[in-house]
């Protein structure tokens, strides 16, 4: 059974953000680390909401992930930063 519930599945289908989780198009800042969100989404497993986006360290490679609920946990108290173009970081 999903964790979200089905209000919140069917807004992230539509494209709202659920209020207290990750923003498409932000870039959040945790110690050295950078996650550039690009969409928020239901899980096509489960329909959990997962934040969709490009987990990275200045100058290195980065990996696209996945991040969910208990994520934002850890991430929200970090800064937010402008939104970041594909191959530039922001600063």
């Amino acid at each position: 059974m999903p964790r979200e519930s089905v209000p919140e599945a069917t807004a992230a289908r539509h494209g709202d953000t659920p209020a207290g989780f990750f923003r498409p198009d932000t870039t959040y800042q945790r110690r050295r680390w950078r996650f550039q969100c690009l969409a928020v989404a239901p899980s096509p497993f489960d329909g959990t909401i997962l934040a969709v986006g490009f987990l990275f360290r200045p100058g290195e490679p980065a990996t696209a992930t996945a991040l969910g609920q208990d994520d934002w946990e850890l991430w929200q108290h970090g800064p937010e930063t402008a939104p970041a173009s594909p191959g530039r970081t922001s600063r």
